[in-house]
């Protein structure tokens, strides 16, 4: 139930993230599978709900439209379809209408709305992809959103062979004009869009990147459209790439890369360190050999820097410290102890610089 302040409430038997209501399945949408015998608050600022079989949709107040439950073919509208139940309501993105009713094949396809009911009529679309899923919305206004008032109908249906969709529909309100929009399920490939990147100047500091992704003009949203991986920090000179990886409504990688400039300052020395000039007697004694060490067998080899424990000590280390700091991933007992450097019971930006330059060559770890 929708409360008159716009909260979204649901209750009952919630087995695979449902409610089960007369037979038939749908939603709870509280982000567990338990049994809900007393109301448990969904949302904030909904004004329009419905519980499909297995699966539900809802419309907040500012018109974004958010759906969850079973995703076996696509039904959610995020892009994807798998096995999983989604517990928790997500945000559906839905792309810009193309205005000139393109039928290229991964377009959003427009036409006026038609609220005829007669046998002779035309299909409802023709000109779709074959056997492609899409997301039918009829709006009353199609710059206005997917707002409740504005909203007349919501369905997916997939196209015939011959690419075209009908199908008997009872709009909400009685509308003069309006339009259907027909939002196409299938994932646009990434891979070709333009990545902007700046190189960077050495600061001594570490410095975080965020490419510019534009794709058939669209700025996207990384958090939304694309994910990155790979050096998305870096501080010393050098060269440096990561990886867009699309995500939503979007699939499909590309590769970009940047540099740091500029030189690393030789190192200060500091008050406490003075030149000591040896003795004619010091220089005349050999030095003395110490004894050597047995190494002990039963204790394990630590490899300082080595936060992956791979034997090697590179960019991954640097990677896996930095998500640690950062607060994104924490470190094990065994990375951290390979990870603290400095050897003061803390991992921090002081011991990332210093596996960095060992890896330059600057200065080593050992």
């Amino acid at each position: 139930c929708i409360t008159k302040d716009g909260s979204l409430y649901a209750w009952g038997e919630n087995g695979e993230g449902r409610l089960l209501l007369d037979g038939s399945g749908s939603p709870l949408g509280d982000g567990t599978t338990e049994v809900r015998y007393t109301p448990v608050k969904i949302m904030d600022n909904v004004v329009q709900v419905s519980f499909g079989y297995k699966h539900s949709a809802c419309i907040t107040k500012d018109g974004k439209l958010y759906t969850w439950g079973n995703n076996d073919y696509g039904e959610l509208g995020i892009g994807t379809a798998d096995e999983d139940t989604h517990p928790t309501p997500t945000q559906v993105i839905i792309p810009k209408d193309d205005t000139t009713a393109s039928k290229t094949a991964g377009k959003t396809i427009s036409r006026m709305l038609n609220a005829s009911m007669g046998d002779e009529r035309e299909p409802l679309f023709s000109g779709l992809t074959a056997n492609e899923t899409y997301n039918l919305y009829a709006l009353q206004d199609k710059d206005a959103g997917l707002t409740a008032d504005n909203v007349l109908y919501i369905a997916q249906q997939t196209a015939d062979e011959d690419g075209c969709i009908d199908f008997d529909y009872v709009l909400k309100n009685r509308a003069e004009g309006g339009t259907w929009l027909a939002v196409p399920m299938g994932r646009t490939d990434i891979s070709s869009a333009e990545a902007a990147l700046d190189d960077l100047e050495y600061s001594g500091e570490e410095q975080f990147v965020s490419p510019v992704v534009t794709l058939n003009g669209e700025t996207l949203t990384e958090g939304i459209d694309y994910y990155i991986e790979g050096d998305y920090s870096a501080m010393l000179p050098g060269t440096y790439s990561l990886t867009i990886r699309g995500m939503g409504i979007y699939a499909g990688q590309l590769t970009v890369g940047y540099k740091v400039t500029g030189e690393v300052p030789d190192e200060v020395t500091t008050d406490d360190e003075t030149d000591v000039v040896p003795t004619d007697s010091e220089e005349e004694q050999p030095a003395e050999t110490p004894p050597e060490e047995v190494p002990d067998e039963t204790e394990k080899t630590v490899l300082i820097g080595d936060v992956n424990g791979d034997g090697i000590v590179n960019v991954t280390d640097i990677s896996k410290a930095a998500a640690h700091v950062k607060g994104i991933k924490a470190l094990s007992e065994e990375e951290f102890a390979r990870a603290d450097v400095d050897k003061d019971d803390a991992v921090k930006v002081t011991d990332i610089s210093k596996i960095a330059a060992h890896i330059k060559g600057i200065r080593s770890l050992t």
